[in-house]
């Protein structure tokens, strides 16, 4: 199991990066944080699953933490990718 402080990590970067992207310019009142909230535990929950994946096949940690990170953020950039698509086709 990959240590605590790696899925604090993990799951503060992937808001921080939501945040930073959508909402920062946004006013006070129409920000929201609940979507980003979502996207980055779906790509936490990847994050976890092909990180025991590994260590379960007798990887290395170096290893599942590669694979992990390599694919929690292709699942991020999906879903940010998804966001961004029906934020901007809702605008128009």
């Amino acid at each position: 199991m990959a240590p605590f402080i790696i899925d604090i990590i993990w799951l503060l970067f992937a808001n921080g990066l939501g945040w930073f992207i959508f909402e920062r310019k946004k006013p006070k009142e129409r920000q929201s944080v609940k979507s980003i909230l979502i996207i980055s535990v779906i790509s936490w929950i990847f994050f976890k699953t092909f990180y025991r994946a590994v260590k379960m096949s007798n990887g290395t940690a170096t290893d599942a933490l590669l694979v992990g990170a390599m694919f929690g953020s292709i699942f991020l950039l999906i879903c940010f990718g998804i966001k961004w698509f029906l934020s901007r086709k809702k605008a128009a």
